[in-house]
């Protein structure tokens, strides 16, 4: 993990500086990185809760910030925050209770504060920065490229909480309401650009529009077993949906762990079976091979094949197609969200 004491000695000056006082987690500003991407800032702890400075780059990051509003609107379900949890690309600094940073964590700011006399408050006071990423578990730190962002980020949002001192948000052109985002974009907010000599250049952008997902249709290549599946009889009617499954594996330790992609199955008499992929690059891939594997080894192949989401669509269009089943596109399956929410309410406690 990747913690360096530039790292820590801006995350202590924004810790100080509680720009969540003055700023909600939808008064989001803009930055110029050094190699010329945007990235956008979210200022969390206006509730006093979670104190935090979430960074987002581009127009992909931040198109996880805009799905996160959607999500949160329905959190109230373990699938709804496990879609959160999956779909966040991001980093942030987070500042933490003693008690909730790892030892090793511990050790490395506490001889940082100690040999720069920092003193660390006692509520919420140890920085703790996280990288989140769609479909691996939150961890710290472990790319070069990723501690220049957040120090960057933490840099820009010091240069706002210097220029807050004097102005109103207003007048730097924060929003001040209630409104978020939309998917839609165009709302207009403070760009920084940095100038030599650590000062910034003030200005204003529109947001970005929301970057749908873009999900892979593979061509199913094994003749044999779409063969093999092909003559098979048909019995059973099929709900299929491709989820990451809510148990990582584990990978290098200069990795984060992944959560694999997995096909979770339901028949109409509510009888739930996942297929599960693996960590490699050929994950889906390898799912269809272990369907067309169970679905020739059950002695019959469904009749239809029910989705009801774009990802689960594309991965089963070209399979369906070479294997004689007619996929169904549905507007919910309430069966399969069931099963769905029971799976992630066993395992809520990993993600």
């Amino acid at each position: 993990m990747i913690l360096t004491d530039k790292m820590l000695a801006v995350a202590f000056q924004y810790r100080e500086t509680e720009l969540w006082k003055k700023l909600a987690d939808n008064d989001l500003f803009a930055f110029r990185l050094s190699d010329g991407e945007v990235g956008y800032c979210c200022v969390m702890g206006n509730n006093e809760e979670h104190f935090s400075l979430g960074f987002y780059r581009g127009q992909k990051g931040f198109a996880s910030y805009l799905k996160a509003i959607d999500i949160s609107a329905t959190m109230q379900s373990p699938a709804a925050m496990a879609d959160l949890a999956f779909a966040l690309d991001c980093i942030n600094c987070d500042f933490m209770q003693a008690a909730d940073i790892d030892a090793k964590t511990k050790k490395t700011i506490r001889i940082y504060a100690d040999s720069h006399g920092v003193k660390i408050r006692r509520t919420k006071g140890w920085p703790d920065f996280t990288r989140h990423q769609p479909g691996k578990i939150p961890g710290g730190i472990i790319c070069e490229k990723d501690a220049d962002d957040i120090t960057e980020a933490l840099r820009a949002a010091l240069a706002v909480a210097e220029k807050l001192k004097g102005n109103d948000l207003h007048s730097l052109g924060f929003n001040g309401t209630d409104d978020y985002p939309t998917k839609e974009g165009g709302m207009l907010v403070p760009l920084l650009t940095p100038n030599p000599g650590d000062t910034y250049e003030w200005s204003m952008t529109a947001l970005p529009a929301y970057l749908p997902d873009e999900w892979p249709a593979p061509k199913f290549k094994n003749d044999i077993l779409a063969n093999r599946v092909k003559k098979l009889p048909k019995g059973y009617d099929l709900q299929i949906c491709l989820i990451q499954f809510p148990m990582p594996f584990d990978r290098d330790e200069k990795e984060m762990e992944v959560f694999p992609s997995s096909l979770l199955l339901c028949l109409r008499n509510h009888q739930v079976f996942p297929v599960l992929g693996s960590a490699e690059e050929n994950s889906n891939l390898n799912i269809l091979v272990q369907l067309a594997n169970n679905i020739s080894e059950s002695g019959s192949k469904p009749d239809t094949v029910a989705v009801a989401d774009d990802k689960t669509e594309a991965l089963l269009k070209d399979f369906c197609e070479r294997c004689g089943i007619r996929l169904s596109r549905e507007e919910n399956l309430p069966e399969l969200e069931e099963a769905r929410e029971y799976m992630y309410e066993y395992f809520k406690e990993i993600y």
